[in-house]
């Protein structure tokens, strides 16, 4: 484990801290080895663009992005998977109170690709289906990820989202909370790689 991740960055206690105080953090967790081994398996991927607008009327989403799901059998992403998943719960054991409604089980992963002038995306919640906690890595290159307090972006919070980064996302069940907090992404200025992990409503 410690070949993928720079563990002296990763402190659950401050974790569970920023999340409860802002709804997010942001922790600089990959190698840089492995991260650069990463943008070398997701620039060979073919990604399936996203429609550009979602939703309607005052909840409209604008979007610039494009996806990919469907992972080989053998691939770093699985394998990042189960060791950040194996990270968490260890260090989850060391806080008082277990944070989330049920146990934490990253059952969704996805690619995203930005290119390179791209609005990225407007701000947004994610979806009611999503549980506990949500991690977004930052494989590659260089845009702006921010907290608000509503979906014309108000009181806009920088959050770092360089590169090698991972960014916690609280989610419904988080300390028993149904809060979804808005935030957006722009000022993409290369092409930009980001892998998610979360857990749909149904995982056990």
């Amino acid at each position: 484990m410690s070949q993928l991740f720079r563990l002296h960055n990763f402190d659950i206690h401050k974790l569970v801290h920023e999340l409860v105080a802002i709804g997010a953090a942001s922790v600089p967790l990959l190698s840089e080895d492995f991260r650069l081994a990463l943008l070398l398996e997701a620039a060979s991927y073919s990604y399936i663009p996203e429609a550009e607008i979602v939703g309607k009327g005052n909840q409209t989403v604008r979007q610039q992005m494009s996806s990919f799901a469907d992972f080989p059998r053998f691939t770093l992403y699985r394998q990042l998977r189960s060791a950040f998943q194996n990270l968490l719960d260890e260090h989850l054991t060391a806080v008082t109170s277990y944070p989330f409604a049920t146990k934490l089980n990253f059952n969704t992963m996805v690619l995203q690709k930005y290119e390179l002038g791209s609005l990225g995306i407007t701000p947004h919640r994610d979806r009611s289906s999503y549980i506990n906690l949500a991690c977004i890595f930052t494989i590659g290159g260089q845009g702006k990820f921010y907290l608000c307090d509503d979906r014309c972006g108000s009181n806009a919070q920088a959050i770092d989202s360089h590169p090698g980064s991972v960014l916690f996302l609280r989610a419904p069940g988080f300390m028993n909370s149904p809060q979804r907090p808005f935030h957006y992404v722009n000022e993409i200025q290369s092409v930009r790689y980001t892998y998610g992990l979360r857990q749909t409503a149904t995982a056990c």
